[in-house]
């Protein structure tokens, strides 16, 4: 999940902040349960379902084989009138269908490119501010470390089989020491974790 999962969590949290329903705070709890291929040597799974926990909504992010709503990566806002479908190719609202086939909402469908050599004009903005000690960067480093550490958590509930509740001020799970063991890698000899 630290791969799309970051890129789609933050999108989520795009979508909620737009909203005015959340900022990006942490979850009450993460749960993640997974599949992995026995025949396969890779670590990673290759189905994993999270649920991030919050008080009035939850997110869940599902990696997985067969692609919902005919897309093969992208993000789903889903009300009570309709489920708002986003990806790099487009957008797409899908109103429910009610009992007497009617919607309260029409559908829409917009599809792009939007913006032409996007990860191209990403990675130049990225590399410009490294190059001139800059934070002027498109997307700024705390989204990016806020998606991470909630990616993370996916993957650590995933490990050790159990839902995590993590404490942003202490940077540690919450009773449960089998999930903090993962917050900081064994390095070989002779290399460490330096200190900041």
């Amino acid at each position: 999940q630290t791969d799309w999962g970051v890129h789609w969590i933050d999108s989520a949290f795009d979508g909620l902040e737009a909203l005015g329903l959340s900022k990006r705070v942490f979850p009450k709890a993460v749960y993640s349960t997974a599949y992995k291929n026995p025949l396969s040597f890779n670590e990673t799974p290759s189905c994993q379902t999270t649920i991030f926990s919050y008080d009035h909504f939850h997110i869940e992010w599902a990696q997985q084989v067969a692609n919902l709503y005919n897309r093969n990566q992208g993000v789903a806002w889903i009300g009570s009138k309709a489920t708002l479908v986003c990806n790099r190719e487009g957008y797409e609202l899908i109103p429910y269908v009610g009992r007497n086939s009617e919607t309260s909402v029409e559908p829409v469908k917009l599809t792009g490119p939007f913006e032409e050599g996007g990860i191209e004009a990403h990675t130049a903005n990225w590399c410009a501010a490294i190059r001139d000690n800059s934070r002027m960067t498109n997307s700024p480093v705390e989204k990016g470390v806020f998606a991470t550490i909630l990616a993370h958590m996916a993957n650590i509930s995933y490990r050790t089989g159990s839902k995590v509740v993590y404490d942003p001020e202490k940077r540690s799970f919450i009773g449960n020491d089998a999930a903090n063991q993962y917050l900081t890698p064994a390095y070989r000899s002779p290399w460490k974790l330096p200190g900041v």
